[in-house]
């Protein structure tokens, strides 16, 4: 059996491809600066987005909605979310890349 037990520290991206025969591509633990942000993408891969502390928020669908810690988003293929960090302390995130079969 496969996988895989360590730390991913804030920064780091785990090739997930190296533990697991499912879909999961790679684990992110970023961090945005106060006012900064990331755009997520689900062209070639679908996200899940775990706030892990700090506040701020995501435009989806032309809207912006709030991000605490604990909070969850997830980036279905085909859809776009770009996340802010509030303008006053980071905001840490935790990001997970999973595979998009079509066939």
């Amino acid at each position: 059996m496969r996988g895989y037990v360590g730390k991913i520290e804030k920064g780091d991206e785990l090739d997930a491809t190296q533990y697991f025969d499912g879909p999961w591509k790679s684990f992110r633990r970023i961090e945005l600066a106060p006012d900064q942000h990331e755009r997520f993408t689900a062209d070639t891969v679908e996200h899940s987005v775990f706030v892990m502390s700090g506040h701020g928020k995501y435009l989806f669908g032309g809207q912006d909605h709030p991000l605490t810690p604990g909070h969850a988003v997830t980036v279905g293929y085909g859809s776009e979310i770009l996340v802010t960090a509030s303008t006053t302390e980071p905001l840490e995130l935790f990001v997970t890349a999973l595979s998009v079969d079509l066939n």
